[in-house]
């Protein structure tokens, strides 16, 4: 009698808990540079940019916004410029970089140690 109770005891507190929610998806803007192939020059906008920038529609899972602008410059300084590179380990992120061709990108770089995600797009 008393594992039947265990038992349904177990199963409703199995059937109250939900699904695990994902985190939110933060829309953390473009970055519009102020000076050719300068990555340290520029501001960040949720407009849209139009012409070249390294980092538009930068979003993230897990990692504040301050955080992941910097890291995707910082990335897209280092980044390898034509072809897919899959795993590529940056600052304790893997990315995975795809190139279309040679002028846009789209960049996803998970946590190794984290649950973060960072993902952006650029080109002219």
């Amino acid at each position: 009698m008393k594992r039947i109770i265990t038992l349904i005891a177990i199963a409703g507190a199995l059937a109250v808990a939900g699904p695990a929610a994902a985190a939110p998806i933060r829309e953390c803007g473009n970055f519009v540079p102020t000076a050719p192939w300068h990555w340290n020059s520029g501001y960040w906008t949720y407009r849209t940019v139009l012409g070249y920038t390294p980092v538009y529609n930068l979003t993230t899972r897990n990692v504040s916004c301050s955080d992941a602008r910097p890291f995707s410059l910082y990335v897209m300084k280092h980044a390898p410029r034509y072809g897919s590179h899959r795993g590529t380990l940056v600052i304790h992120y893997a990315c995975t970089f795809r190139w279309f061709n040679g002028e846009d990108w789209d960049v996803r770089c998970t946590g190794n140690f984290s649950p973060g995600v960072v993902h952006w797009q650029g080109g002219a």
